[in-house]
């Protein structure tokens, strides 16, 4: 139990780290990158605060780069 705890707060350090990412890729005008950090965040762990709230900015970024 203690040992799955601390396997999930690092899992959510992680993918707070990979939406911080995915953020600074979006504000930089990569969305393809930003989309590939989120990934990377919501696979690590899919209830990470931010996680629905980026992946609508995602969402909105992509048709103007069509």
């Amino acid at each position: 139990p203690r040992a799955q705890a601390a396997l999930a707060t690092a899992a959510r350090a992680l993918a707070e780290r990979w939406l911080a990412v995915a953020d600074e890729r979006l504000q930089a005008g990569e969305p393809e990158r930003a989309q590939q950090a989120w990934a990377r965040a919501a696979a690590l762990d899919p209830q990470t605060p931010g996680r629905e709230a980026l992946a609508q900015r995602l969402r909105r970024a992509r048709p103007a780069e069509r």
